[in-house]
């Protein structure tokens, strides 16, 4: 009896562990810093709400193997905003995320600005940088938006570059960080060591049928957690 519980035990605890390794993964890079190139935009973005702006990637102006991006309004357009946008499908585990990147702008009219986009989705938290109002003619310098995470309540996360009114910004070395490190070195939410999150999220757990058979299973292995 003491081999079948030992060996019952075994098996559980290598099943926990491979669960951890499995469910613990490291998430994927999804082109942050904009230097994978596809038909003239940076892979994995998309314009939003762009109607009157060109957008073109440039070499860095520091770093010759690298790609910037600038976003620029047309001359005599009615446009609002430009803005390019990456949504990254995972919740990330941790305390707090940060975008950051460095600006450089020129002649964006007064009544605009400059700036990065940060939120939590859906409808969950949403920062800009409206506030700070970077509009004018500025040389390189480095900005951010932060927001505490909130994995209970957030299903994915988008990012975005963008101008208001009239004007041109550049925008380069693009960084998404957890917790100051970088994104990818975030594990996704939720990890093993949470409680089940059925009240957010789908448990993932089948129903289990009351047959007679399963019935005896579950009093077998009740049985043998109660020696």
């Amino acid at each position: 009896m003491k081999k079948i519980i030992l060996s019952f035990l075994l098996t559980f605890v290598l099943t926990i562990l491979l669960s951890v390794f499995t469910y613990a993964q490291q998430i994927k890079s999804y082109n942050v810093d904009q230097q994978i190139i596809k038909n003239g935009l940076p892979a994995g973005w998309f314009l939003a709400e762009s109607r009157g702006y060109s957008f073109t990637i440039e070499r860095h102006s520091k770093d010759a193997d690298k790609t910037q991006l600038k976003i620029s309004s047309v001359r005599d357009s009615n446009g609002y905003s430009g803005v390019l946008m990456l949504n990254i499908p995972e919740n990330l585990e941790g305390k707090e995320i940060a975008f950051e990147g460095k600006i450089k702008t020129e002649h964006i009219a007064p009544d605009g600005f400059a700036g990065l986009f940060l939120q939590l989705k859906p409808k969950v938290d949403v920062e800009n940088m409206e506030s700070q109002k970077l509009n004018g003619t500025h040389d390189w310098e480095t900005f951010g938006v932060r927001l505490k995470l909130k994995p209970k309540e957030t299903r994915s996360i988008a990012i975005g570059t963008f101008i208001v009114g009239k004007g041109t910004a550049w925008f380069a070395d693009l960084t998404l960080k957890i917790d100051g490190k970088d994104y990818t070195k975030a594990l996704q939410y939720p990890s093993i060591n949470k409680a089940d999150t059925i009240y957010n999220f789908n448990s993932q757990l089948k129903e289990i049928s009351l047959t007679n058979d399963n019935i005896a299973k579950l009093a077998h292995t009740a049985q043998i957690w109660g020696c």
